[in-house]
């Protein structure tokens, strides 16, 4: 036998087993038969047929709610929810009705036009914009505040031990909701946080006599930072920041202050070109006619 008669013959071979492995669709007779017994016994022979592939998936389409503009301009209140709010405002418009007049008598809020500048949406939309205090990511490793210790178990006066995990957790929420607060940039208010913190660590370790030489240094060095003659004006732009914070939250200003969290020069320069920020941001605000 010739190679292709081998080969035709390996061909037909393959063709009959593949007939045999693979059954043929039924009839469309049958078809209509399987479903008139399903029919008698109650039963839909949809699901059948479907995995089959012997009938198209029936396509589900979501129920609109319908709801007259009658009944919802009668009662705003009647707790429809919004898809059937909507749906009465759909025909209210597809009656050739104004619009304005269906959302004022609904209690719809009306839409507020954004009338922002592009400079002060450039702004908005920039690392500089006001961070929310989830967007501080803030290293904390070993910088906790540290907690005064009882004085009926303190060793010496004034002594202070580090905080456990719930005060550090507390902390950490505290900070953030302090450099909000000030609308710190996300970057900015997370390195000011832990640089509060670290300073606070050494200035708390410092005696009376040594807190007053550590308060003149960092004027001083924040005079070579920024220049002499705006020394004066940085702290005032500082404690007007601060102030913002002390508001929101007068006790834990109070401790911060305390413990010498805004104290250093590179502390006082950050808070200052902070405020720099806010007043850029207002007299973009004013140039239009705004407010905020």
């Amino acid at each position: 036998m010739s190679v292709m008669a081998n080969q035709s013959q390996l061909g037909s071979e393959q063709a009959a087993r593949s007939n045999f492995d693979t059954p043929a669709a039924p009839s469309a007779a049958t078809v209509e038969a399987f479903k008139a017994v399903m029919a008698k016994v109650g039963v839909s022979p949809d699901a059948t047929l479907v995995a089959h592939k012997l009938a198209p998936e029936p396509i589900v389409e979501a129920a609109t709610p319908t709801v007259e503009p009658a009944k919802v301009l009668s009662n705003p209140s009647a707790g429809l929810t919004n898809a059937e709010v909507a749906s009465a405002r759909v025909q209210w418009l597809a009656a050739g009705l104004d619009p304005a007049a269906f959302d004022t008598a609904s209690g719809a809020p009306a839409p507020v036009a954004d009338e922002r500048t592009i400079e002060e949406r450039t702004f908005d939309a920039s690392p500089l914009r006001p961070a929310t205090p989830a967007e501080y990511h803030i290293d904390l490793r070993n910088r906790g505040p540290q907690i005064p210790v009882h004085p009926a178990l303190a060793k010496t006066k004034g002594e202070t031990r580090e905080a456990t995990i719930p005060e550090l957790a507390r902390f950490n929420a505290d900070i953030r909701g302090c450099m909000a607060s000030m609308s710190m940039p996300a970057g900015v208010g997370a390195g000011l946080a832990e640089w509060a913190s670290d300073d606070a660590k050494i200035y708390s370790g410092l005696d009376d006599v040594s807190k007053q030489l550590y308060n003149r240094q960092q004027a001083h060095d924040l005079g070579k930072m920024i220049g002499e003659d705006k020394v004066a004006s940085a702290i005032s732009d500082a404690k007007a920041l601060l102030s913002i914070f002390k508001d929101t939250n007068p006790k834990l200003a109070k401790q911060f202050s305390e413990a010498g969290y805004w104290n250093s020069a590179r502390v006082i320069a950050t808070l200052h070109r902070q405020a720099e920020r806010m007043y850029l941001r207002l007299e973009m605000s004013t140039k239009r006619g705004g407010t905020k």
